[in-house]
């Protein structure tokens, strides 16, 4: 299946795979899903979204 993000009836819609937890460059976080910065939706929004958890 696909990742999906989208804007749907004024609400944001996302169903994305988490990836292999992976530690962020810094070391400090662990990475679960990031979009790589931003990324143009195809109707015209813009979105960028990280989901990471501190090391404990």
């Amino acid at each position: 299946m696909a990742d999906t993000i989208k804007v749907e009836k004024g609400r944001l819609i996302m169903d994305v795979e988490l990836t292999t937890p992976t530690p962020s460059a810094s070391g400090k976080t662990i990475v679960y899903f990031s979009t790589r910065g931003n990324q143009k939706l195809n109707d015209g929004y813009v979105i960028g979204v990280n989901l990471y958890k501190y090391k404990d």
